[in-house]
């Protein structure tokens, strides 16, 4: 059975027609997915010692302490060389302590375990304070 190439051509132009009208379609509902992973910030404040504020961005892990291969990195002698842990889970933030000498408080308390982090907490980790914002 012969068809004629005006026929033919139609036929892949609808099919072509179909599938970018399709794939466009998914790539919309995609979209409107939100992001599981949120991002937050951890505020180093200004201090005479110094001399301007840091701030680091958290997303996944991060370990503070004074060791050189933290994440986070503090100059403080009453820190713990991995003094604590922040990382997220099901979409929230979590800090916990690494069994520092010292401890790690939260808003003035210390943390026996791991405790969710709100926008706004103060972590204090030896003589530092640290402040929690979410973006």
């Amino acid at each position: 059975m012969n068809s004629s190439p005006f026929l033919d051509i139609t036929f892949l132009i609808l099919i072509y027609s179909f599938l970018f009208l399709a794939l466009y379609l998914i790539k919309q509902d995609l979209s409107q997915i939100p992001s599981t992973t949120k991002e937050a910030l951890l505020i180093l404040p200004y201090s005479p010692s110094r001399r301007k504020k840091k701030t680091f961005i958290l997303n996944g892990e991060k370990i503070i302490g004074r060791d050189k291969n933290c994440s986070i990195i503090l100059e403080d002698s009453y820190a713990s060389s991995q003094h604590a842990r922040i990382y997220q889970k099901d979409n929230h933030f979590f800090i916990e302590d690494l069994e520092s000498k010292n401890g790690t408080f939260l808003n003035g308390k210390r943390i026996k375990k791991e405790t969710a982090l709100k926008n706004g907490d103060k972590i204090t980790i030896g003589k530092t304070e640290l402040k929690f914002m979410e973006k």
